[in-house]
């Protein structure tokens, strides 16, 4: 039996050709049907829909996706409903050949132009209206990408310039990858994208400097190891900023300083914790924990605090996110 590492990987996880659809209008329900698991896609003018055109090729590359798309002009909105609904905790990092987009990313405004590389975080709201565009997109894990940077939820809406050094390099890796997708094997993919997160994450770092204060260099590596702790120990009750200065060594001022730009560190903790509640929340799983069993579970102690806060950071109540997330299929 043929070692499977050293298989070509499956040729393309999708291909779609709207001119294939029969009418343009076939081929815009089709496509909303294929991006709804990203976005609510609408189209910017009902005359639109007579010039609407798409096609899709995409790679699975072992948990990584990549595929290239090419559209008319189109909205794309990913509100707090789709969010649930979806289920997905993945960065976008689109490269777009031609055509951009202009719109606000969380609370941000963002604008792509040709040649521009852009990170989206699809646990984080978006709001955009592309120009008729041809782009590059890779589907990366959270898991991937977010240990390599301090901040990963300020990497929603990073623009990457495509006429800078780190633009360019960044876009002829990618578009190299699309290129071989196709062709690489299981063993030659895995390496291969872990390289491609670091580069993600090398170009990205500097934009995110410029973009905003963050953390002093010299703190940043205490504040990924503390990160990486939290995250490990979510579920624990006796996470604290207490329990983090004895692990660490650090005082409650120096604590305070590296979790300021989140609001301090009880703050970043409460917010991880949230988080965690709405992805069980709102899992397409056969059995599901009660509300009051999953805020519990993730250290809440007083449900009708949770409900609060839990509608403070997602605009719906736990409820309302389990409703949204139950019209998901399994798996979906």
């Amino acid at each position: 039996m043929p070692d499977a590492r050293s298989a070509p990987l499956s040729p393309a996880a999708m291909q779609f050709d709207g001119a294939a659809a029969g009418s343009p209008e076939q081929a815009f329900w089709t496509w909303r049907q294929i991006a709804a698991v990203f976005f609510d896609v609408a189209l910017p003018t009902p005359e639109a829909m007579d010039r609407f055109h798409v096609s899709v090729e995409s790679h699975d590359l072992g948990g990584v996706v990549i595929g290239r798309i090419a559209a008319s002009a189109q909205i794309f909105r990913r509100s707090s409903f789709t969010i649930a609904r979806t289920g997905v905790d993945h960065f976008l990092v689109q490269l777009y050949r031609q055509g951009g987009y202009e719109g606000v990313a969380g609370a941000l405004p963002v604008t792509v132009r040709p040649g521009d590389i852009c990170i989206l975080d699809m646990a984080q709201t978006l709001h955009t209206q592309a120009e008729d565009f041809e782009n590059i997109t890779l589907v990366v894990p959270r898991a991937s990408l977010a240990p390599l940077v301090p901040k990963p939820e300020a990497l929603h809406g990073v623009v990457v310039e495509g006429g800078t050094p780190l633009g360019r390099l960044l876009g002829q890796h990618l578009v190299g990858l699309q290129e071989c997708g196709g062709q690489l094997t299981q063993a030659e993919a895995q390496p291969l994208l872990q390289a491609t997160a670091m580069l993600v994450a090398a170009c990205a770092t500097p934009v995110l400097a410029a973009r905003q204060e963050g953390p002093s260099p010299v703190h940043t590596p205490s504040l990924v190891l503390i990160r990486r702790f939290i995250e490990s120990n979510l579920a624990a009750p006796q996470l604290s900023p207490e329990m983090l200065t004895r692990q660490f060594g650090v005082s409650r001022p120096t604590l305070y300083r590296l979790f300021e730009p989140y609001g301090g560190v009880a703050s970043y903790i409460r917010r991880r914790r949230l988080e965690r509640c709405f992805q069980e929340i709102t899992a397409a799983v056969p059995e599901r924990r009660r509300i009051a069993e999953i805020a519990y579970g993730w250290g809440f102690r007083n449900e009708a605090a949770f409900s609060r806060s839990f509608r403070e950071a997602f605009g719906m109540s736990p409820r309302e996110a389990r409703l949204a997330g139950g019209t998901r299929p399994a798996g979906g």
